[in-house]
């Protein structure tokens, strides 16, 4: 028996063990658990919660489930099972003949192009399993667990219809490159795949050999992102693909049994990234060159925290909510610089050629940052603002608020 599968074996003898224990590093586990009791039963956000998480989960029991060997469009290295995708902000040259090499138009999606391949699908994935999963442990595990490991083996693990772990050629761009270390950052929500998974460990609902396959996979696809050159590159970014790098990379390290992995990102993000990333003000330079720049500052800001949140783990246990770097910047000044402008877009004075508008996931930095941080003006901004939840606003279901039981 080789170290590597020894040591799965022994991570999911563990988790086994302890299959009551609901061990997510993510969202918050404590909240979870005292939903699933009935303890905030008269809270009216979680009730909404849960509501449009019914309906959410209904449509996914529907739907899907998904697998990479459905896309028309075979990749480069002739492999239906390797992940394609294309970048959203390239489109064909107007000065040549057959459009290539494509431009890029930054802040302007073509859509036509992110239909191709399996962005699109992978997000409805994301989008399903991570339903299915709440559901399952929030509202009726008997109705909704079946069809959440019947997407994860879709996806990872059936031979015929699995992923194959890299992302040679993700975010290409026609006429210039099969694949970018870009192109990275389309797993950044894997990060919630395996949030729904301890889900699913904790009511028994997985079986320890389909966990134990899943961590092969995971571990197998650790090791593409530190190694390979796309992700070498990716790894040194100085914007908001570095942190969502850092994030994914160590929430997967700690899901495989690798916390040496995940402290060593932390620690680079300590050291360096947040130094590159943001000024004593809390602005980051680099996302301020963006057309939607106030998004981008609230998207990396969405990577930090999720790595803050892992990074108080006990395996890890490093302080990233208060660290203030040499040249003073932090996340609550990162916070405070741009989440006022949730609630008053118009008065933000850098680029953004959309009007903003708060997703369902952004709002869970809001959520993450007001608990934390012990500031409930975050709230009170993300009250305010424009928003676009489309009907999906799960974020009172994975966090508390400052007034809340916390973890």
């Amino acid at each position: 028996m080789t170290t590597r599968i020894a040591l799965l074996l022994t991570t999911v003898a563990v988790g086994a063990a302890d299959a009551a224990l609901l061990d997510t590093r993510y969202w918050e586990a404590g909240h979870l658990e005292a939903i699933r009791a009935g303890r905030l039963a008269d809270d009216p956000a979680v009730t909404a919660s849960l509501e449009s998480l019914r309906r959410e989960a209904d449509d996914a029991l529907r739907d899907g489930p998904y697998t990479v060997v459905d896309k028309a469009i075979v990749p480069p290295s002739g492999d239906k099972h390797d992940y394609l995708s294309f970048s959203r902000y390239w489109w064909p040259n107007p000065d040549t003949p057959d459009g290539l090499p494509y431009i890029r138009r930054d802040g302007e999606v073509n859509r036509k192009l992110l239909a191709n391949g399996d962005r699109v699908r992978i997000g409805r994935m994301y989008d399903d399993f991570e339903a299915l999963a709440l559901a399952a442990y929030l509202i009726n595990e008997q109705v909704y667990a079946p069809k959440a490991v019947e997407t994860l083996r879709t996806w990872f693990l059936d031979p015929a219809t699995r992923m194959n772990p890299n992302l040679n050629f993700a975010q290409g761009v026609p006429g210039k490159a099969a694949g970018r270390a870009p192109g990275i950052i389309d797993t950044r929500h894997f990060i919630r795949v395996i949030e729904g998974v301890a889900l699913l460990e904790s009511i028994g609902r997985i079986e320890p050999a389909e966990v134990m396959a899943l961590r092969a996979w995971f571990d197998e696809f650790l090791t593409w992102l530190l190694e390979s050159e796309l992700g070498r590159k990716e790894r040194a970014a100085a914007n908001n693909h570095g942190f969502w790098f850092a994030a994914q990379a160590a929430r997967i390290a700690v899901f495989v049994g690798k916390p040496d992995v995940a402290a060593e990102l932390i620690e680079e993000t300590l050291d360096r990234r947040m130094a590159e990333g943001f000024e004593a003000d809390g602005s980051q330079p680099e996302e301020l060159k963006r057309t939607q720049s106030l998004h981008y500052s609230l998207f990396s800001l969405s990577a930090l925290t999720s790595l803050a949140r892992l990074a108080e783990g006990s395996d890890i246990s490093a302080d990233v909510w208060s660290h203030v770097t040499p040249n003073g910047a932090s996340v609550r000044a990162a916070m405070d610089f741009a989440a006022p402008f949730a609630a008053k877009p118009g008065e933000w004075t850098h680029p953004q050629i959309k009007r903003f508008k708060v997703s369902d996931r952004q709002s869970m930095l809001f959520y993450l940052a007001a608990s934390r941080l012990d500031e409930p003006a975050y709230l009170d901004h993300l009250d305010l603002s424009d928003k676009r939840f489309q009907g999906r606003h799960l974020a009172p279901l994975m966090f508390s608020r400052p007034d809340s039981a916390r973890q």
